[in-house]
């Protein structure tokens, strides 16, 4: 049977010297480069865009799983944005002032 799998895949497979590897198929490789991608830092947004994906939730469906290290990553850059602002003196504004609003930490 004249298929794409037969003419285009099988002859890349067998000259890309992939072909004697078990469980390569283009649904692997498009989940290796999703994973890589994310590994890298690419965003929900941009991830859907390069896979074609309709919504930016069905992205997160499929490949939600790889980001759980990310969350690590967002906690410390607020916590490093956040720094500075917080080893300062709460100041309250005239408005506050007046209105009897004590500073809080």
């Amino acid at each position: 049977m004249d298929t794409w799998r037969n003419r285009i895949w099988s002859v890349a497979l067998q000259a890309s010297g992939y072909a004697d590897i078990p469980g390569v198929s283009i649904h692997s490789l498009r989940h290796s480069y999703a994973s890589i991608a994310i590994a890298h830092g690419a965003d929900v947004t941009t991830l859907q865009a390069a896979m074609g994906h309709a919504s930016a939730a069905m992205t997160l469906d499929i490949y939600a799983n790889l980001w759980p290290h990310r969350l690590d990553d967002v906690t410390q850059a607020i916590d490093l944005a956040l720094k500075p602002t917080l080893s300062q003196p709460f100041l309250l504004s005239p408005t506050e002032k007046k209105q009897g609003r004590n500073p809080t930490p």
